[in-house]
C-alpha cells in the first residue's frame, strides 16, 4: 500500500522519459503526413482549376 505511490511515480517518470521521443516521432510523422496531404490537395485544386479554365476556352 505504501510502496504503490513511489512505484507509480517511478513508472510515470520512466514513461515520461520513454514517451517524449516516441511522441516527437509520432508528431513529426503526423505533420509530414498532413503536409503531404495538404500539398496533394492543393496540387489537385490547381490542376482542377487549370482544367476548368482550359475547358472554358
Amino acid at each position: 500500500m505504501i510502496s504503490t505511490p513511489s512505484w507509480s511515480t517511478g513508472t510515470l517518470k520512466w514513461h515520461h522519459m520513454l514517451n517524449r521521443p516516441i511522441l516527437n516521432i509520432i508528431m513529426k510523422e503526423a505533420n509530414a503526413t498532413q503536409m503531404a496531404y495538404a500539398t496533394e490537395r492543393s496540387n489537385q485544386g490547381v490542376s482542377n482549376t487549370l482544367f476548368h479554365f482550359s475547358s472554358i476556352r
